[in-house]
């Protein structure tokens, strides 16, 4: 998922980072790995929990999207 066009992309020339990315140049960021098994995120829960727990620590906000993620989820998966 890419928040800058706001869809999903499987093209490798759109998976970028902007130059001017927080995320890249500051280090303000956290991230999760989720695994996918058998078409469902094994213990989504507990992951989204970590994640805003996390974003929470270094008083990031999460993205709009954010609020969407299990709809986001289901398209992909």
């Amino acid at each position: 998922y890419s928040s800058l066009f706001q869809g999903f992309t499987t093209d490798p020339d759109l998976m970028f980072i902007h130059v001017d990315d927080h995320v890249a140049h500051r280090g303000d960021g956290v991230f999760e790995v989720m695994r996918c098994v058998n078409g469902k995120i094994y213990k989504l829960d507990e992951h989204l929990a970590r994640l805003e727990r996390s974003a929470m620590k270094i008083s990031l906000p999460l993205p709009s999207e954010y609020s969407r993620i299990r709809e986001i989820l289901d398209e992909v998966i």
